[in-house]
């Protein structure tokens, strides 16, 4: 993959994505040090409020020692359900950002060859990337095709918790039986589990693995994305673009020779 262009929209996005990545390993972090905290308070009957009154918020955790390690113990399933929708807007929002950008500032045309897409504003997540890849007239590569099939299992795994009370839908168990023996394969070596386990019960079940693997995810099909601009924009484009972004980043006047 060649190197990524670092872009005032894509410098943006990678600080988005390990800020919140790091907030989220924070979390895990966390909640592991602080189970292994409670293991000193091991058999007493007190509460959590009363063992450690100094920690801000703890009444609402007014729970024994015992039971405040069950809970943490199975926090890393909720934490993924929270990360994976932010993760997910964090790169939606860059490959919006994107698509702006090339339309207005380079005039690029319109997605015409997907059939999902008759205007501007029915560009979503379900094809914001074959969007792109439309405009530009170039296809993502190897690995960006990959991740984007996993982006879309993620998806979709989100809709079935925000729309579906967290059940499976036929549209995840379609995107299951969909997925290329390559994007079965790295999400095998991501998540350790088959792809087709998520669609074993009726529930769409994360795993704490999934913290990781979506972030993982995103930035493959960011740096995708990118390589997809480097060969869908002309080098005037990309002049334009440096001189636009030297500009906003000094403090010297356009064409000054200073």
């Amino acid at each position: 993959m060649a190197p990524a262009v670092h872009f005032p929209i894509y410098r943006q996005y990678t600080k988005a994505r390990q800020s919140a990545n790091n907030a989220m390993v924070s979390f895990l972090a966390g909640s592991a040090l602080a189970s292994h905290t409670l293991q000193l308070t091991t058999g007493s009957n007190r509460l959590l409020p009363e063992i450690f009154p100094a920690v801000p918020h703890i009444n609402r955790f007014n729970l024994r020692p015992d039971a405040a390690a069950d809970v943490l113990g199975a926090a890393g399933p909720h934490l993924a359900t929270v990360t994976i929708p932010y993760a997910l807007a964090i790169h939606e929002n860059f490959v919006t950002l994107c698509i702006r950008w090339i339309r207005d500032a380079f005039g690029f045309p319109p997605p015409r060859t997907v059939s999902s897409i008759r205007s501007w504003n029915e560009i979503d997540t379900s094809n914001m990337h074959e969007a792109l890849v439309s405009m530009t007239g170039d296809a993502l590569d190897q690995h960006g095709s990959v991740d984007l099939e996993l982006f879309h299992l993620y998806r979709l795994m989100r809709n079935c918790h925000i729309h579906n009370g967290g059940n499976v839908t036929n549209a995840l168990r379609r995107q299951v039986r969909s997925l290329s023996s390559g994007a079965q394969d790295r999400w095998r070596k991501l998540t350790r589990r088959e792809a087709d386990a998520l669609v074993r019960g009726d529930r769409a079940e994360y795993s704490l693995l999934d913290v990781f693997s979506v972030f993982a995810v995103t930035k493959g099909l960011g740096r995708g994305v990118n390589a997809l601009l480097q060969a869908g924009l002309a080098q005037e484009h990309w002049a334009e673009a440096c001189v636009d972004d030297y500009q906003q980043e000094s403090s010297r006047t356009r064409n000054s020779e200073a």
